[in-house]
């Protein structure tokens, strides 16, 4: 009798456990649906290329993330403001803050690359990408607008 109990007891265990992960992924994927439909909403007729001025490091919550400030010399928009709770971007006098996400560890090699770039294509043609240029190489990148922990003022650390 008790062993029968016991047998119950982890059926429903497992069942509760198999529904909550399924749930959980539900959400995660629903969420992630939300997060592309806004970006092609708010970002998807964008597009801007320009030279790194330079990157800026912010530590916070025990990670290091990235701003690239760039000096564009093309945009199809005079200015552009976004920050929200998903992603951000400002373009204003033809300068530009872009989040480039988590840096991580920098001996990472796509993370070398994108610190180390000195010319940056996002969205031309409206391809949804980010493309990095330094010296004769490029790396491909999806495009990201991620404000990942990044707050407001942050915006304001490229100088303009």
């Amino acid at each position: 009798m008790k062993i029968k109990r016991m047998i119950f007891g982890v059926v429903i265990f497992v069942l509760l456990f198999f529904i909550l992960v399924i749930i959980t992924y539900k959400y995660t994927q629903e969420e992630n649906k939300q997060r592309a439909i806004h970006k092609e909403e708010i970002y998807g007729d964008i597009e801007f290329s320009g030279k790194v001025d330079s990157i800026i490091k912010i530590h916070r919550g025990g990670r290091t993330y990235g701003l690239m400030c760039l000096d564009l010399d093309y945009t199809n928009v005079d200015s552009f403001y976004r920050y929200d709770k998903y992603t951000t971007l400002k373009i204003k006098n033809n300068k530009a803050v872009l989040p480039i996400g988590p840096l991580g560890n920098v001996n990472n090699e796509m993370v070398k690359f994108i610190i180390n770039s000195k010319y940056v294509k996002v969205n031309m043609n409206q391809n949804r990408k980010y493309v990095y240029y330094n010296r004769n190489d490029s790396l491909v990148e999806n495009w990201y607008f991620g404000n990942n922990n990044l707050k407001e003022e942050d915006l304001l650390r490229c100088g303009f």
